[in-house]
């Protein structure tokens, strides 16, 4: 009898090739959703990493980090992408490393799965593509269902939180309409509440430009940096500067002004952007026409998967490099208009950042960038340090909150000369004000997301742990009819959304997505983290005993706070009800937690609660 092998990614694909599962069919899913749903069904299946090694995974994450940071550095691609000084190809890598991941991983994959299968015929829909870029020069069977799912960018879609009923709900729109939406938004409230700056006030004196900066989480700076006689802008492209009510009033008390790039856009600039798009669209039609090229560029282990991933690519990158074009143009535009001494920007690797340094530089205009998390330093993220925001770049300096993450930087080759030592403004307030508060018998459930750009990251069995930690905790913790749990959740993108699983547990529970996590901590006695993040932070700024579980095999132990012992934690399920016990019963523990937490927050952050004041001196004096 043929050995017929089925291969299986996302719920669609179950819906897709259900049928074709029979009892002597060997199935393998490739991710959490679709094993969930074979497992609801009780069909008999497989996990895509039982068949990779850890020497698999470790080659697989690599070169998922190479093809992002080099594709277009090839010699016959980058002469394409050339264009005012920057190869356009580098502006996607933070969101490249998540595409060329999930392909690298697939292919991967699929060439393990054969080798141990031996399969005549492969039984195929989302997957199709992949499987035919492995198999090409092989006799196995392929039958086909066709698939309606696409591959994106990390940014195709933008959350925007809006206020329901007292509670922010994210709603998900395309980058499209996000874009088109936010100008018609733009101009009515500018219309009711005049929030951009008038042309004299940007004539008159310098300014200090803020880059994708939520006035909210950064209200304390916003309110030093009023203090300026420097007009204060704010440029936001990935996320709204007005969101609720609250955004509104901290806008309006301070003397912050939005701009938009369409603000420069004139109609002698609107026919010089169409004809360089149009420019760069020619360039880029022969640059596809590169197969060859592509087919040795885009490969694992010796298996070319650029036809596999072909028109996705092209479609993808190409709409986002005409965007650029228009955006780089702007930026010149507004920085030869708008007299700025120096810009702070937040994220330093986005496409939009990437572009303002470029624009600045050329402009000679001082760029900063300031440290937005506890950034991860176990060595098994070194590999992605060239495209994380760690390393200054292109000119610019990093604030950071400490001398732990200076020492860091400098370890891994950066410049001391490109490194400021600020604290953090975010944690200013939370530094000030934070007092022992009567206990609230509260303890929130942090859900944070994982880290989706390696196997570890991506392995279905941390899933299952993570939804084993969610049921074993409501268990215990419900042993304690005195204690309330609140949970919040991660405010963006996930691999994995436990909303719902709780909502089946526990319908009462109340749960949290956009409201500051440092609010909730602060009503809170303890936290419960679903995993490693900037969580632990907050909690042992604000003396929170927490208990830490990792669902993830990353090294996560290996983290400065959690070897300090700041923290309780485990990766064991059966460890949980004793762990729970002592973090909410045996007050030795909570003590030496807090006392432990106070040392390294001590270390980590310089100018508690005085940050702002001191960052906003240090942009006030750059001319």
């Amino acid at each position: 009898m043929a050995k017929k092998l089925i291969l299986i990614e996302g719920k669609e694909d179950i819906k897709n090739l259900e049928k074709q599962i029979t009892d002597e069919s060997i199935v393998v899913c490739f991710d959490y959703e679709s094993h969930e749903k074979l497992s609801i069904k009780n069909l008999k299946h497989n996990k895509l990493d039982d068949y990779l090694s850890n020497v698999d995974e470790e080659h697989i994450d690599q070169k998922a980090v190479e093809l992002t940071t080099n594709w277009y550095k090839d010699n016959t691609v980058k002469k394409y992408l050339e264009y005012d000084g920057i190869n356009l190809g580098k502006l996607l890598e933070i969101e490249l490393i998540w595409y060329f991941f999930e392909y690298t991983k697939r292919i991967g994959g699929i060439i393990k799965i054969l080798e141990k299968e031996k399969p005549d015929e492969i039984v195929v829909s989302f997957l199709g593509n992949c499987v035919e870029a492995v198999c090409q020069n092989s006799k196995i069977k392929i039958q086909k269902f066709p698939s309606k799912i696409t591959s994106s960018l990390f940014f195709d879609n933008i959350e925007i939180p809006i206020k329901i009923n007292g509670k922010i709900i994210p709603i998900k729109i395309s980058r499209k309409n996000f874009l088109r939406i936010r100008n018609i938004l733009s101009k009515i409230t500018d219309a009711v509440f005049k929030v951009k700056p008038n042309k004299k006030q940007l004539q008159s004196k310098k300014s200090i430009l803020l880059l994708d900066y939520n006035i909210s989480i950064y209200n304390e700076l916003i309110k030093e940096l009023s203090k300026s006689k420097k007009n204060i802008l704010l440029l936001n492209q990935r996320r709204p500067v007005i969101w609720n009510l609250s955004s509104l009033k901290n806008l309006r008390n301070s003397k912050c002004k939005i701009i938009e790039l369409s603000d420069f856009l004139d109609e002698p600039l609107k026919l010089q952007i169409q004809e360089k798009q149009r420019e760069l669209e020619g360039k880029l039609k022969e640059l596809w026409s590169n197969d060859e090229t592509f087919s040795k560029i885009i490969s694992f282990n010796n298996y070319s998967f650029w036809n596999a991933i072909k028109e996705n690519f092209i479609q993808l990158t190409t709409r986002r490099f005409i965007e650029s074009i228009e955006k780089l143009i702007l930026l010149n535009k507004l920085f030869n208009a708008v007299d700025i001494s120096v810009i702070l920007e937040w994220a330093h690797v986005g496409l939009e950042d990437k572009l303002a340094i470029n624009a600045a530089n050329k402009n000679k205009i001082p760029n900063l960038f300031l440290q937005h998390g506890m950034y991860l330093q176990n060595e098994k993220f070194d590999k992605y340090l060239p495209i994380l925001p760690i390393i200054p770049s292109n000119n610019s300096k990093h604030l950071v909150w400490g001398k732990t993450l200076e020492n860091y930087i400098i370890e891994k080759g950066g410049n001391s000369k490109q490194i400021i030592k600020i604290g953090s403004p975010r944690y200013d307030k939370f530094f000030r004000e934070h007092e022992s508060k009567k206990k609230s018998n509260t303890i929130l459930l942090a859900s944070n997301g994982f880290f989706h750009n390696n196997c570890k990251g991506t392995d279905i069995e941390a899933f299952i742990r993570m939804e084993s930690y969610v049921r074993k905790i409501i268990e215990t913790i419900k042993k304690y009819p005195d204690k309330k749990i609140i949970v919040k959740l991660h405010p963006g993108k996930v691999s994995y959304d436990i909303k719902p699983l709780i909502e089946k547990i526990d319908p009462s529970i109340q749960i949290f997505q956009n409201e500051n996590i440092l609010d909730l901590l602060e009503k809170s006695d303890v936290m419960i983290s679903l995993n490693y993040s900037t969580v632990v932070l907050d909690a042992l700024i604000l003396e929170k005993p927490s208990l830490i579980l990792l669902p993830e095999e990353q090294n996560f132990e290996n983290e400065i706070p959690l070897k300090n012992k700041t923290v309780l934690m485990t990766s064991k399920v059966e460890e949980i009800e004793n762990m729970v016990k002592n973090l909410l019963e045996d007050k030795k523990v909570q003590r030496e937690l807090i006392e432990n937490g106070k040392k390294f927050v001590d270390e980590y952050i310089v100018n508690q609660g005085d940050s702002s004041k001191k960052l906003a001196k240090i942009l006030e004096d750059y001319e």
